[in-house]
């Protein structure tokens, strides 16, 4: 894929929050990868959440260094979701102690079924307010 974005004639390629930026290395011509974070942490200090009132979640572990950046630059703790399935049902438990407010980072949202599960578990674990930031809304 690669080359051939190459050889169709681009000379830079902008990625918007690659999954694995080891990809980057697989072009010959400058390839930027474009993090969201900046935008997000302007948004939710624009909402008044503070280190204070807020817990960075992670929806996943593969989603922990994510969570970790945005933490990172909002001064904010993280907590992990750990989703399993028994039978038909999905539990999702909370690792870490939640604020009042609790700020779902994920990549992508396709149907919504992550965030779905993850409120009233996040609810019920001490959040008054569950938000979500995704970078890619797939919604199929």
């Amino acid at each position: 894929m690669s080359d051939l974005i190459t050889e169709a004639g681009a000379s830079r390629v902008l990625f918007v929050d690659l999954h694995a930026t080891q990809i980057q290395g697989f072009f010959s011509i400058p390839a930027d990868n474009l993090r969201p974070d900046l935008s997000f942490v302007s948004f939710l200090a624009d909402m008044k959440l503070t280190p204070e009132n807020t817990t960075i979640i992670a929806p996943n572990a593969g989603g922990a260094r994510r969570a970790q950046r945005v933490a990172g630059k909002m001064k904010c703790k993280i907590a992990i979701l750990e989703t399993r399935t028994v039978g038909d049902d999905k539990i999702v438990s909370v690792v870490g102690n939640l604020k009042e407010n609790a700020v779902i980072f994920d990549d992508m949202i396709d149907t919504g079924e992550r965030i779905r599960l993850a409120a009233p578990a996040l609810k019920a674990h001490g959040a008054k307010q569950v938000y979500a930031c995704a970078t890619h809304a797939v919604l199929s």
